[in-house]
Formats: structure tokens, sequence, C-alpha cells
């Protein structure tokens, strides 16, 4: 057997289910909002401590 796995690969189930557009949307949408729930607690203490 040369295949370690058997199946279709979970990205062609989303597109069979026309699902990939929503995943894509939902896992941008998520790292965005980390990324945007760190920026400013690093700005302010790079800031902060300028002064310092």
């Amino acid at each position: 057997m040369k295949d370690k796995y058997i199946g279709s690969s979970f990205d062609d189930f989303l597109q069979e289910e026309d699902l990939m557009a929503l995943a894509e949307a939902t896992a941008l949408k998520r790292i965005s909002e980390e990324t945007l729930a760190y920026i400013p607690a690093t700005c302010m203490f790079w800031s902060f401590s300028f002064y310092f």
C-alpha cells in the first residue's frame, strides 16, 4: 500500500459541500481578531517603556 491515508482530503470535502469559502472566511476572521487583540497591548508596552 503506497498511500498512508485512503480517501479524499478535507479540502476536497469542503469544496464538494460548498463550504470552502465559509471555512476560509472564518479562519481569516479569527486570525485577524487575534492579531488586533495582540497589537494594541504590544504598542502600549513600547510607548510606555519609551518614556522610562
